[in-house]
């Protein structure tokens, strides 16, 4: 029974080890912390806008293709004309497109718009002889 009661007792040094280990995981977490609050900031800190795409035109429909938050495409989607994308936060400095192109069947004008909040920072027309109009922009 001495011998379990020995054991049981931790010693000095045991002590101190398990004192530093809690200082170091402690140091740990809280460097992750840190990390991953500058890393990955919240969608409402300065450095990004609002932004809304948008179609118009003659024609009753189109085929379009825009950016995300993430910096990818969404695959092509066909759409009435006019339309709008729900207004997004998007990171300052990313290049943002949108493109907006006629059926084989569709005929009319087609335009593409970008704006930010409610300032259009593009906009382009389908030209004559071209199959689709484009438009880009790089967020602030």
């Amino acid at each position: 029974m001495a011998a379990e009661n020995e054991r049981r007792r931790t010693s000095p040094n045991r002590r101190l080890l398990q004192t530093i280990l809690a200082v170091l995981v402690t140091a740990a977490i809280i460097a992750g912390l840190i990390y991953f609050l500058t890393t990955f900031q919240s969608p409402a800190v300065s450095g990004s806008s609002i932004i809304t795409f948008r179609i118009t035109g003659t024609a009753r429909t189109a085929v379009i293709t825009y950016s995300k938050p993430d910096g990818t495409v969404i695959e092509p989607t066909g759409v009435n004309v006019p339309w709008d994308s729900r207004p997004t936060r998007f990171r300052s400095g990313l290049i943002i497109v949108l493109t907006a192109a006629l059926t084989a069947e569709e005929r009319g004008s087609i335009k593409c718009i970008i704006l930010s909040g409610n300032k259009v920072v593009n906009e382009n027309t389908l030209a004559p002889f071209k199959d689709k109009a484009v438009c880009g922009a790089v967020t602030k």
